[in-house]
């Protein structure tokens, strides 16, 4: 910073007289001008709005080498007494900020929907024999979020029980078997064949409780990846007249044994 700027910047810092971090042994220099949301200062610095306790450590510590963050010794955000200031990775910088005790992890998070004792809760009912499906009727979190707390792969910070069953396989309920399908296997390579002889979509969907959309994503192979029969699209091809025609190619080719077809 050059002469202007600093004194610009001074005017706006207030040193305090005591010591109010337990994590460093002097006073934080606390930013009074203007701050972001989170307490962090920024100022215009000759040339860019910047944040301050980087344009601090800059001036007095030194350069910030590329790609490190600048880390609060004294876990103040406002503070830019050089002396507090340090570069790390952003590892180190969100070690500091759960060190300090200013994460937003766990109920500290705004959309969090679950508390400490909720964590300790479904891992307790879930080692006490409660199923997945009692424990998300139970807490205001889909079924998914609980096999993570349980797997400890959120709320890491929380106890977990020492004796915890293991978790069941997770299945992928895909074609028929989705709870929610209304065709069947059988119906999928009828209408791919259907599609190999030349029937349009619109055709093909009148026979089956599914739309338009869904019967060409089919025959395509976007849906129902599974199941047999050979997959098609439909090219389209300019006519002498003006209008479009179209044209179906094989992108899957049909199976040397047809045992599949209708």
């Amino acid at each position: 910073m050059d002469e202007k700027t600093l004194a610009r910047f001074m005017a706006k810092v207030e040193k305090q007289a005591e010591v109010t971090s337990p994590h460093v042994d002097t006073p934080c220099w606390l930013w009074t001008g203007a701050k972001k949301a989170a307490g962090y200062g920024n100022a215009w610095n000759g040339k860019t709005v910047e944040i301050t306790h980087r344009m601090s450590h800059r001036h007095w510590n030194g350069p910030i080498p590329a790609g490190k963050d600048v880390r609060h010794l004294c876990g103040e955000p406002s503070c830019v007494n050089p002396a507090h200031l340090t570069t790390g990775s952003r590892r180190q910088n969100m070690a500091d900020m759960v060190r300090h005790g200013r994460s937003t992890k766990g109920e500290r998070n705004p959309g969090s929907e679950l508390t400490r004792a909720d964590v300790y809760a479904i891992r307790h009912l879930w080692a006490a024999g409660m199923s997945l499906r009692q424990l998300a009727r139970r807490f205001p979190v889909a079924r998914g979020q609980i096999r993570r707390v349980i797997a400890g792969e959120s709320w890491t910070h929380c106890y977990m029980p020492r004796q915890m069953p293991p978790l069941p396989v997770e299945t992928r309920h895909v074609g028929a078997d989705h709870g929610r399908a209304k065709i069947s296997d059988a119906d999928v390579v009828a209408m791919r064949w259907r599609a190999v002889a030349g029937e349009s979509i619109a055709a093909i969907a009148v026979d089956y409780p599914v739309s338009r959309p869904t019967v060409a994503r089919i025959c395509r192979g976007d849906g129902w990846k599974e199941s047999g029969g050979p997959l098609t699209r439909r090219v389209r091809v300019p006519r002498s007249d003006g209008r479009t025609a179209y044209r179906v190619e094989i992108t899957r080719p049909t199976p040397p044994r047809c045992a599949d077809m209708p």
